[in-house]
């Protein structure tokens, strides 16, 4: 969780109104992956956001890994119902924190 990303009610219902999918992974979920963020472009890139770099990977190989982990990480992801709670229960931690 991003600290101050849902500290305001009206700021989660902007981005839950948004014309996107908003995906959460709870704190118990069994992760093993990278803290860098990544974005797959199409089936030839995978660009990875690190703290000190900027990947661009083409590699057939690279770019088949990520997809697979995107795809893990689309199944351990919580949608709906099940995500507004856990972004109130996340805004709740952070307000008492």
């Amino acid at each position: 969780m991003i600290p101050g990303l849902f500290q305001t009610a009206d700021y989660a219902r902007a981005v839950l109104a948004l014309n996107a999918e908003l995906q959460g992974t709870p704190a118990d979920t069994d992760t093993d992956t990278d803290t860098a963020g990544f974005r797959i472009y199409d089936d030839r890139l995978v660009i990875v956001e690190m703290i000190n770099a900027q990947l661009w990977l083409d590699d057939p190989a690279n770019v088949a890994l990520y997809a697979k982990t995107w795809e893990w990480l689309d199944q351990s992801a919580v949608r709906g119902a099940h995500a507004h709670r856990l972004i109130v229960r996340a805004r709740e931690a952070l307000r008492t924190s």
